[in-house]
């Protein structure tokens, strides 16, 4: 449950920055709600499922890194790698975070919501959550690469809808 992977990060040393509580106040007691919540740890410790596991809920794992190629390093970390993404004005750490970042789906200056409806999706970790790849075994046929690149060169992060 998401509850327990926020626990369980907690107990093996992550810093809980805000959140993790059910909310239970008036109708909230009768579903399953939860503060967004935000965890900071160190993306060595296994324990630390929030910066290595795909949790379903409003959760994010957050750590500091010294530098580009430690950030890259830390991204293949994580055991899904549906998607990453990276916010820079540099044309040199926009190529090779796209070089070396081993996700499904890889975002520059954009969100990591969303897809490309014409690529099969899946993650390039071990363990992708979605087993098959959508849209069959054969679509990797009719691609070069197995991933999608989403870049915004221009360094603005450009809002639903918007052109």
């Amino acid at each position: 449950s998401v509850l327990r992977a926020i626990s369980t990060s907690g107990a093996n040393g992550m810093y809980l920055l805000v959140g993790g509580e059910r909310l239970t106040d008036g109708d909230l007691q009768y579903g399953h709600f939860l503060q967004p919540t935000v965890l900071e740890g160190d993306p060595d410790n296994e324990g630390h499922l929030a910066l290595r596991d795909e949790i379903f809920g409003p959760v994010v794992g957050a750590c500091r890194v010294p530098n580009l190629a430690e950030a890259i390093r830390v991204t293949n970390l994580v055991s899904h790698r549906h998607a990453a993404a990276i916010f820079t004005d540099s044309i040199r750490a926009m190529d090779e975070f796209e070089e070396g970042a081993l996700a499904g789906m890889i975002h520059v200056c954009n969100l990591t919501a969303g897809g490309d409806p014409q690529t099969e999706f899946g993650g390039m970790g071990g363990d992708t959550s979605i087993g098959n790849r959508e849209m069959g075994p054969h679509a990797m046929d009719t691609f070069l690469w197995d991933q999608t690149f989403d870049e915004n060169r221009r360094g603005a992060v450009l809002a639903a809808g918007a052109r």
